[in-house]
């Protein structure tokens, strides 16, 4: 019944999102050190302390099943035992990161999730709600040039709160 119940509320990424979990400029160290750092903000939030092989988990996931999925967006995730609520972390490259995305296009924005093992129905749907917010080329548009970690907490709000197509 509460899995139904899980499935049948609008789920917003916002309400995961934590403007300390956000790297306005990723440095141009490619992947792994994004991840690296996207992970550590997010474990920092954690709550009770998720453990300190997140970034490892998320690496050899990574390995194994890349979270390019073109557009210039990826969404790194991890799911790990007694985490009370989803954490989401964002990250901007203005350059682009070699992803090894399907479409091969450098990636400009790097979503981390990390949920309790146990909530895929969350899991998923926060994914899938980061997926259809940036399929929109106006929405990757207003996250292209934040001038600073504010302004682009505000902007990733709207863009993520808008209505799922």
């Amino acid at each position: 019944m509460s899995r139904a119940l899980a499935r049948s509320r609008q789920v917003s990424p916002v309400q995961f999102l934590d403007e300390r979990a956000i790297i306005t400029r990723l440095p141009d160290e490619g992947r792994t050190e994004a991840i690296r750092l996207l992970a550590s903000r997010a474990e920092a939030l954690a709550s009770p302390r998720a453990g300190t092989d997140i970034a490892r988990r998320a690496l050899q996931r990574e390995t194994e099943f890349g979270t390019g999925i073109g557009e210039g967006i990826a969404i790194p995730h991890v799911r790990v035992d007694h985490l009370r609520n989803p954490i989401l972390a964002y990250g901007h490259s203005p350059e682009g990161l070699d992803w090894d995305a399907p479409d091969a296009a450098p990636v400009h924005h790097v979503f981390f999730l990390l949920s309790a093992t146990g909530a895929e129905d969350l899991h998923v749907q926060i994914l899938s709600r980061i997926a259809k917010a940036m399929a929109k080329p106006e929405h990757r548009a207003r996250l292209a040039d934040p001038p600073d970690a504010q302004v682009l907490f505000e902007t990733l709000k709207t863009v993520l709160d808008s209505p799922a197509k």
